[in-house]
């Protein structure tokens, strides 16, 4: 599910978890490959290579059709 980072960016996480080590930060705009979803974290990638992980699942929104 194609998604959309959303204003102020969002730190890209190894574990669903704060705390967690932080892969990279996603800025406003970026798009996101919205895989699974466990309780408020969205787990996916940036692209078929990566990298995947965790971040907030409010840090997200849907790509307008």
């Amino acid at each position: 599910q194609p998604r959309t980072v959303m204003p102020g960016g969002a730190p890209l996480l190894t574990a669903p978890h704060e705390g967690a080590e932080e892969l990279c930060v996603l800025l406003e705009g970026d798009s996101f490959e919205l895989l699974d979803i466990t309780g408020q974290w969205a787990w996916g990638c940036l692209s078929q290579t990566g990298p995947v992980g965790y971040l907030h699942i409010d840090r997200l929104e849907q790509v307008a059709a």
